[in-house]
C-alpha cells in the first residue's frame, strides 16, 4: 500500500503526462493531517513541446549514463599488472629490474658516476 505522499507522486506523474504543470503545496498540519494540496494547470502547446523536447534530452542522457555505467569493464590478467610482477620477482629474490626496463637504471649524475667506476651512494 502506498503512502499518501508516494499517491500524491504518481497523480503528479499522471498529470504530467496528460499535460498538466504540476505544483505541490503544503498547509499546516495542525489544520489536518491531509496537509498536501495538489495544483495542476493546463499548459499551452508551446509549454507541452518544451517540455516534451527537455523530457526527451533527459531520456536520451539518462540511457547514456546507463550504457557508461553497464559497459563492460576490461579485464586485465594478473600477471600484467606491474604489482604484481613486483611482487614475483620479490619471492624470487629477483631485486633487478627485467631486461629492458629502464625504470630503475641510474640517470643523470649516477651515470656518469659509475661509467667512472666509482660505487654509487
Amino acid at each position: 500500500m502506498l503512502s499518501g505522499a508516494a499517491c500524491d507522486l504518481v497523480t503528479m506523474g499522471t498529470l504530467r503526462e496528460r499535460g498538466y504543470d504540476c505544483r505541490w503545496r503544503t498547509i499546516d498540519a495542525g489544520i489536518t493531517p491531509e496537509n498536501r494540496i495538489l495544483v495542476g494547470l493546463p499548459l499551452s502547446a508551446a509549454q507541452r513541446e518544451e517540455q516534451g523536447a527537455t523530457v526527451g534530452l533527459k531520456h536520451v542522457q539518462l540511457q547514456a549514463t546507463y550504457a557508461r555505467a553497464h559497459r563492460p569493464q576490461l579485464h586485465v590478467p594478473q600477471a600484467h599488472r606491474p604489482q604484481h610482477r613486483a611482487n614475483v620477482r620479490a619471492q624470487r629474490g629477483d631485486d633487478t629490474a627485467p631486461a629492458g626496463d629502464l625504470r630503475n637504471a641510474p640517470t643523470g649524475k649516477q651515470a656518469s658516476d659509475a661509467d667512472n667506476g666509482q660505487t654509487l651512494p
